[in-house]
């Protein structure tokens, strides 16, 4: 593989679209009086991407927020409900709580799909962004004692 080449689908990278693997290392942990104070030693690995992959990966990201929102609306919603249902006065209404649930049901089916190519739309990435992990330059630096590995 040339290095001008997108890690995730083999097209030619842009320099700019690239994605930084974060790694760290040599953590000591000292006791102060209000906590524990951590230091580490960090070092960057760049995989290269093309703009195709950053639009993908990054409709991938943004699904995946919507997503934790809509549930934890979803969730907040729902604790009323089991309330007045455990406390025997149960809303009478209680069939509207059907449509949020459909909805966050919905979208996490559509960021799996995202995440796992099912759909043919030409600006999904082929490989999520966290295949950056396997990228030789990562796998060197996991052989060498870092670690972590969090794509930026």
């Amino acid at each position: 593989m040339d290095a001008a080449q997108c890690w995730f689908c083999d097209s030619p990278a842009s320099p700019a679209d690239r994605v930084a693997v974060v790694l760290s290392r040599d953590r000591t942990q000292t006791f102060i009086v209000i906590g524990i104070y951590e230091t580490w030693r960090q070092a960057y690995r760049i995989v290269p991407r093309c703009g195709r992959c950053r639009i993908g990966h990054s409709l991938e990201r943004g699904l995946r927020r919507v997503l934790i929102g809509s549930a934890a609306f979803t969730g907040l919603m729902l604790l009323p409900l089991a309330a007045s249902n455990l406390s025997g006065e149960p809303w009478k209404d209680q069939w509207l709580a059907v449509f949020p649930v459909l909805l966050t049901m919905g979208l996490l089916v559509l960021w799996w799909g995202v995440l796992d190519n099912w759909f043919g739309w030409h600006r999904l990435a082929p490989r999520p962004e966290r295949y950056a992990l396997e990228h030789p330059a990562v796998q060197e630096m996991f052989e060498e004692g870092w670690e972590g590995g969090t794509p930026l």
